[in-house]
């Protein structure tokens, strides 16, 4: 029954403010120190991605470890990605700092925008929540002082791949990277920081990249190629006299 509350719910836009809070610069102020006092979900910081998560009004437990798409309220805007972690006492959402530019670019985050969000399948905001049960359970909020939480590496923090979508394209990339989204036909899914964009440049760079050979080795492979088989992968493999044949062959072609 609460499955299927929470897909009626997901099919419905809410509208209300949008601001931002440094939940980054504080955890880079505080670090750890901030797990003694979580959000109301009781999640500790240092398993958040802070980049991408948000505080909402009126929420309950159910709404912990929800995941959010919201925008600007007439969809101009990309959608961004993030994790109900926290009550927000006055209307709409209170999201972290990078998140708030990435849906409003080039405005100002110290002004309040009017958003609209609505919950959506929790593998959109894959990679924000690092922790094991209880933290990280969809609908539920962990009631576990931090002490009697197992110990949990640090989460990375950023927008990192998957967190924003372009509400002009038709499709979503496939990746396996942290904040990875699963493809579907209702949006493109592209990066909003230069973090996706380093990563993505570094994937064409490998792709393409070559080892420079010196000449006569490259000659020597070459004529290996026109036999049949090059020695210098891993898996080939010749007998003596079939090695001088070539060699052979490689002079004559020089």
């Amino acid at each position: 029954m609460l499955f299927l509350l929470i897909q009626t719910i997901a099919a419905q836009w809410s509208t209300g403010l949008c601001t931002f809070h440094d939940y980054e610069g504080d955890y880079n102020r505080f670090g750890k120190a901030l797990d003694n006092n979580p959000g109301w979900c009781g999640i500790r910081y240092s398993v958040l991605n802070v980049a991408r998560i948000t505080a909402m009004h009126g929420i309950s437990a159910s709404s912990c470890n929800q995941c959010l798409e919201f925008s600007a309220a007439d969809g101009s805007g990309p959608s961004v990605y993030v994790l109900v972690v926290d009550q927000k006492g006055a209307e709409g959402l209170d999201v972290a700092q990078s998140s708030f530019a990435a849906a409003f670019p080039g405005k100002n985050s110290l002004d309040p925008e009017t958003c609209r969000w609505r919950i959506v399948d929790p593998s959109k905001c894959g990679k924000i929540c690092y922790a094991d049960d209880p933290e990280c359970n969809v609908g539920e909020r962990n009631i576990l002082a931090p002490a009697q939480l197992p110990p949990a590496n640090q989460a990375p923090i950023g927008l990192n791949v998957g967190a924003v979508s372009s509400s002009s394209s038709s499709t979503t990339s496939s990746t396996s990277s942290n904040g990875a989204s699963n493809s579907n036909s209702s949006g493109g899914s592209t990066s909003g920081s230069n973090l996706a964009s380093n990563i993505q440049s570094n994937s064409t760079l490998n792709s393409t990249a070559t080892t420079t050979t010196p000449a006569s080795v490259q000659t020597v492979g070459q004529a290996f190629q026109i036999i049949g088989s090059n020695p210098f992968q891993s898996n080939a493999f010749i007998d003596l006299p079939y090695l001088y044949t070539i060699l052979l062959l490689a002079l004559l072609i020089n």
